[in-house]
């Protein structure tokens, strides 16, 4: 047999081998090809998950941080993504604590560069307007007004001789049930109060405070009637202790809040305090042991002047200057810094803005050149004759014009002389209401409160000029601001 016929016969033998494993190697091929495109849309669709888990993770971030302040520790944010940098001047009126020079400022933080500082301070929004309603006044009482407030007051609630409460009449019944019928209708987080004694209705403060048995009626009677009108808290204005009182007006307070934990409610408890340095009023206050039994107190910080029916209705002045050189001690300036400065909780303290008008008749010269606005009055019978609280209102109704009033920088006070009438008018406008609200914040304080809300005039105007004015503090609560 030749070599070419063997060729020939094994050729046959291997042509199906040759086409098994073309078949095989383009089944291989395909199967390799599959795998990779099944492999190449899992690897994608992985990603894909991965990317909008990550999108929305971002999204849900940005939104958080758009309404709510950086973590407590933000150390490792880098400074030039979450800061900007101010410089303000150093100040003799702050304290030691509060830093000086360079600052930096936080989107919602504010914090030193200072090494004693590690972490920013968070800006909060919880300054107070607390509303004084009269029970004299008869202007209604609005949904609008009690929108602005933080807390609304009813003055007064009269404390009997026993320690019992009531009404003054059926008419000031209606009007407290009208201030809780519409504070009720509102979705708000305002807080609804009495206010007991005040000015012509503290004669049984001294009977009851200093009676254990009385004391003890009377912290029963002030739980039981928060219960039954289903109110937020207390204000006691006790106008004013002794000094050998003071001690047991602070147990008292003590008793107050812990009679209300054993029956699990926390009522908001509040004081109102004389102005300091006059006839010494303060003396009858142990402040740093009352502010261990209450949440806030009103300071008295008005009626430095008035047309009162004594010598002490000469001079004219306002009835709330910011500042004065005339008696450094009938002030606000003063009263407050007195107060913060012995007890170093400024957050605790709200000054008074007084919606009323004070009118002088008889009013003469200035004292002097450069206090035009502090005038002498010929008192009758030694007394000065004029109208010492009157609501806006009752100016309107007697004509008494306002609208031109003349501006004191030294006082931050409105006030109008009519040297042919030989009358003189002084009242808050908004040029003095927001001296105040900054006063409020340049010094941390904790707020405002309004005597009253209902003397203010039909348009609500100063009760607008305090809520526009109000700012959100930048540093922490209880930082004193104040050269002690």
């Amino acid at each position: 047999m030749s070599s070419a016929e063997r060729v020939d016969r094994r050729q046959p033998l291997l042509l199906p081998v040759s086409r098994h494993y073309e078949d095989s190697i383009e089944n291989s091929g395909c199967c390799k090809v599959t795998t990779i495109i099944t492999s190449v849309l899992f690897f994608c669709g992985v990603l894909a998950l991965g990317l909008a888990f990550t999108f929305f993770f971002v999204v849900e971030k940005l939104e958080l941080d758009k309404n709510s302040s950086f973590p407590e520790s933000s150390s490792n944010f880098p400074s030039e993504v979450f800061t900007e940098k101010i410089t303000v001047q150093p100040s003799s009126t702050v304290s030691t604590s509060a830093p000086q020079g360079e600052v930096v400022v936080f989107k919602k933080h504010v914090t030193s560069t200072s090494a004693s500082v590690s972490h920013p301070t968070t800006k909060h929004c919880d300054q107070r307007i607390v509303g004084f309603y009269s029970e004299n006044e008869l202007s209604e009482i609005t949904k609008s007004q009690l929108r602005k407030l933080t807390h609304a007051v009813f003055a007064y609630i009269r404390m009997n001789a026993d320690g019992t409460l009531q009404f003054k009449d059926e008419e000031v019944k209606r009007r407290f049930l009208d201030l809780r019928k519409e504070s009720k209708t509102l979705k708000s987080s305002l807080k609804i109060m009495i206010s007991i004694g005040g000015p012509d209705n503290s004669v049984n403060f001294p009977k009851v405070i200093m009676d254990v048995m009385k004391q003890k009626i009377f912290i029963e009677s002030i739980i039981s009637f928060l219960k039954e009108y289903r109110l937020d808290g207390v204000d006691l204005f006790w106008k004013w202790p002794k000094e050998y009182q003071k001690h047991e007006f602070t147990r008292f307070l003590n008793e107050l809040k812990y009679t209300s934990k054993l029956q699990n409610e926390e009522y908001v408890v509040s004081v109102t305090a004389p102005a300091p340095g006059i006839d010494g009023w303060e003396n009858g206050f142990d402040l740093n042991e009352i502010l261990k039994h209450v949440d806030f107190i009103n300071v008295l910080t008005m009626d430095y002047y008035g047309p009162w029916d004594s010598i002490w209705g000469n001079p004219t002045g306002p009835s709330s200057p910011l500042y004065s050189k005339v008696d450094v001690k009938k002030n606000v300036d003063y009263s407050m810094e007195h107060y913060v400065c012995d007890t170093s909780q400024p957050f605790k303290f709200n000054i008074v803005i007084p919606f009323h008008v004070k009118l002088w008749k008889n009013v003469q010269e200035a004292l002097s050149p450069e206090n035009i606005m502090f005038r002498r009055v010929e008192l009758k019978n030694s007394k000065a004759e004029g109208n010492a609280y009157m609501s806006r209102w009752t100016v309107g109704r007697e004509n008494w014009k306002i609208s031109n009033a003349t501006w004191d920088e030294e006082t931050k006070s409105s006030y109008i002389w009519n040297p042919v009438a030989k009358t003189y008018l002084t009242f808050e406008s908004d040029e003095s209401i927001a001296a105040k609200m900054e006063y409020v914040k340049s010094m941390n304080l904790g707020g405002v409160w309004i005597w009253f809300v209902d003397q203010d005039d039909v348009k609500n105007s100063l009760l607008g000029s305090v809520f526009n004015h109000k700012e959100c503090s930048t540093v922490e609560k209880n930082i004193v601001n104040y050269k002690c």
